[in-house]
């Protein structure tokens, strides 16, 4: 079977679009290697507010 276009990788678009096209997808691959998504938490964020409500269960119920 012969393909429709010249190249696999060619879908039909021109060599610029193809250009851009490849080109930010390379760059999203390596940005996501070294930058970690703004939903994930590190570990000292969620461990802050884990700490002060236990200090504040302790001040509550050494009070009463």
């Amino acid at each position: 079977m012969r393909w429709k276009y010249s190249s696999p990788l060619n879908l039909g678009l021109d060599e610029d679009r193809l250009a851009a096209t490849l080109l930010v997808s390379i760059f999203s691959v390596l940005r996501n290697l070294f930058v970690p998504p703004r939903s994930r938490r590190s570990a000292f964020q969620i461990h802050l507010p884990r700490l002060n409500a236990m200090a504040e269960s302790k001040a509550v119920t050494a009070v009463s």
